[in-house]
Parts: structure tokens; sequence; C-alpha cells
């Protein structure tokens, strides 16, 4: 800590005598000074530590569903993944979590090509949905409005299950009939804005037909009888925490990326009808099931800007303090920070480039109202021009750099007012 007296002491020991009365009027004001300055690197100080982890925000923007993604994440140990906290400006290190060795099935989004069905819908992916040992093929429908980023609908493809081994009579059949089935409410993903402790939460009822071929006795017989199995589903979702996450990659880990951290929890009650009465029970039985079953998940999921599929999904128990199953999305990870990713998405451009005159030409949108800088730089690292750029929407901004710089390559980059690389790139003058 500086001394300030002893520091006044030692000049006032430096002064001639004959120029001490001189010192003494104006050492009022040179206490002043240095008091001034302390106030203000405490100021600094306060205001370094409240602007580093800033509070992540996702929208329709930043959170972009787009199809031609795929996610096919790495399952964790969970015995070396530890529990997260809840709160504000958390840093979640998983950088040393140990990989279980295998992957989820990977998910691939495909753009929605019959949107007169699931209207609203722009991308899609394939999975197989097992019920009760058997799998059938199904299509999941998203969308992604100014107000949620959700799963609106999915389709079957017509497929036929042999349930001989489960009913014990030959020729027994399941058939799942080809159908599309649009959501009255849409099974919400994330609700914009979705930031630190906003929440959101819905309930839908889901039904699957199918034709069942059974042959119980000669008193209970089945012959391609409609039946349904009926899902009514209740979810709810709250952002608990935010703050930056680094998950393993190579020798080192990744960097950090910014996050927000989703509770979620969720019950399905499953029943199932037979020409429009509840199944019998042996039938249940033979099935796994029963009719009103409940199952619960439980668990919370970690979104980062520019990147629609969690970052790391963890499942819990009922009471979560114990991760049963874990998972991180490995794609467009690094050790340079998420820098790098965020420039395609925003897709900002330059032109002309290369260019011949001194004039730059950007285009960028911006989706906030802080103030943004745009600065341009030679290979030596020195600055040419750094343009203020205030308010929000879409930007078109002309530097002009003068027709006397060299040939040769210039680098651009949009910063935001804490100075984290929004968007980089170069250009080239010929």
């Amino acid at each position: 800590m500086f001394d300030y007296m002893n520091f006044v002491k030692i000049q006032c020991l430096k002064i001639p005598f004959a120029q001490f009365n001189f010192f003494i009027l104006f050492l009022p004001l040179l206490i002043s000074k240095f008091m001034k300055l302390r106030f203000i690197t405490c100021i600094l100080a306060i205001v370094s530590l409240s602007s580093s982890h800033a509070q992540t925000i996702l929208n329709q923007i930043n959170h972009p569903a787009n199809p031609g993604k795929t996610e096919n994440g790495k399952y964790l140990k969970p015995g070396s993944v530890y529990l997260p906290d809840t709160g504000a400006k958390k840093i979640y290190d998983y950088r040393s979590a140990v990989l279980r060795g295998d992957s989820m099935a990977p998910k691939v989004y495909m753009a929605t090509t019959d949107t007169a069905v699931f209207h609203g819908s722009n991308r899609y992916y394939n999975q197989t949905i097992k019920y009760s040992g058997l799998g059938f093929q199904g299509s999941f429908y998203e969308a992604n409005t100014p107000n949620y980023h959700a799963t609106v609908g999915y389709s079957l493809v017509r497929s036929g299950f042999d349930i001989s081994s489960i009913s014990g009579t030959s020729g027994d059949s399941v058939i799942f009939t080809a159908q599309n089935h649009f959501f009255k409410t849409p099974n919400v993903i994330l609700q914009y804005p979705a930031t630190y402790k906003s929440n959101w939460k819905y309930t839908n009822r889901i039904t699957t037909d199918f034709l069942l071929n059974l042959h119980y006795s000669f008193l209970l017989k089945y012959d391609n009888t409609p039946s349904q199995r009926i899902q009514n589903i209740d979810h709810r979702d709250s952002v608990v925490g935010y703050g930056t996450m680094l998950v393993p990659f190579g020798n080192v880990g990744s960097a950090e990326y910014d996050v927000i951290m989703v509770k979620y929890w969720e019950k399905v009650n499953d029943s199932l009808t037979i020409n429009g009465t509840a199944a019998p029970s042996f039938l249940l039985t033979s099935l796994g099931t029963s009719n009103g079953k409940d199952t619960f998940t439980y668990g919370y999921r970690f979104y980062r800007p520019y990147y629609s599929t969690p970052l790391m999904v963890m499942s819990t128990d009922a009471t979560y303090s114990k991760i049963t199953e874990v998972y991180y999305d490995p794609n467009n990870i690094g050790t340079t920070g998420i820098d790098n990713f965020i420039a395609p998405n925003m897709q900002l451009s330059v032109y002309p480039n290369p260019f011949k005159s001194g004039i730059l030409h950007f285009s960028f949108d911006k989706f906030n109202n802080e103030q943004n800088k745009l600065i341009v730089s030679n290979m030596l690292g020195e600055v040419l021009c750094s343009r203020s750029i205030a308010g929000n929407g879409h930007q078109e901004v002309s530097i002009d750099l003068s027709t006397n710089i060299p040939n040769g390559m210039y680098f651009y980059q949009l910063v935001d007012q804490d100075g984290k690389i929004l968007a980089s790139g170069k250009a080239i003058k010929q």
C-alpha cells in the first residue's frame, strides 16, 4: 500500500529551504491529487470487477437455431464432474473431467421442407423413439421465433414390430402409422430473452397412433385395432446462474465460454388406450409399463451465445444433489476463446476486399444499445483507425484509411464496451 505521508516527507527533505514556503502552499493540492488518484484507482478496480463475467442474454439473433448443425455430445464420467453452483458470475471449470468413452447418437439438423404442416418450423432432426423395448423412427421439428426456440411438432414414418416374444403368440404385431402432429403448445427450449432469473413452463398432450394385432385368446383379439399412446407433459425451466464455462479439450482444456445455467424439471404421465379404452393390465405388464405411470427428469443445461445446442447437459437426481449422467458438445471448441466463433454468426462483411483505395465499408447488425468499437490495425499491431458505434440495428460504416498506406494485410475487430472481440477478420490492400 502506498505511504502518502512518507512520500511527502521525502519530497520535503529534497526541497531547498528557499523554496520550502512555495512547496507548503501547494502541499494540500499535492495530497489532494494523490487521494484523488487513489479514489480513481479504486473506482477502476470496481469497474473492472463488475465488467467481467457480463450477464449473458440469449435471444433469437444470438441463439441461431439453424439447419446444417450437428449435435453429438461426448459423455463424461459423472464422478469427475462436480455439482455447479447457482448464482451470478460463476466459473464452471470442467477441464479436468474424464471422458466416459462414448458419445450420444448424433442429431443432424436439416432444413424443414413441409412448412404447411409444421408452420413456423425452420429445421428438424431424426431420432429413434423408444417405448417399452420398441424403437420407431420419428422427426422432430423446431422453430426459432422472436419469443422462443421450441419443438413445435413431430412426424412418424410407418413401421411395424413383431411383439410375439412379448405376447407369446406368433404373428402379434404393433404397426405405427405414418402421422404428423403439430403441438398446440410449443415445447419451449428457451424463452426469449433468456437471462438470469427468467423462467418458463409448458404443458402438452402428445398422442402417438398405432394399430394393434394381438391374439391373447379366442375371446380377446385385436386385429388392426386403432390404439394410442398418450403422454401428458409438464415441463418447467428457470435460469439459475450465469458465468463462464471451460470443458475438456486436448491437454490444456478449452477457453472460457459465456453461458447461462438452465435448471429443468419434467414430469411425463404415460398411458395406453385400445379402441378408446384403457389397455388391459396384462398387456401393460408385458410392455413393462402401466397406465398413469409418471416419469420424472431433472438436471441442468448450459447454453452459450451463437450456438443452439447446449454446451453441457447434466442429469441429476430429484434433489439436484447427485449427477447421474453428463455430456458436453465438443463442436466449435478451442483454446483461443469464443471470439473466433462469433464472427461468422454476426455476418459482419467488409467490402471491397481486396481494396485499392483507402476506403473500407463495413456492414453488420448490432443487437444491443451498448457502445461498440470498430478498430483497424496493421501487421505491427498499430491502430490506424478506431470508430465508436452506438445504437442498435443494421450498421453501415465507412472508414477512410487514406491512399498512402502501403499494400499488404490489415486487420479489423469489432469489440464491445468491455473489450471482448465480437467479430474479426482481415482485409488486403493491393
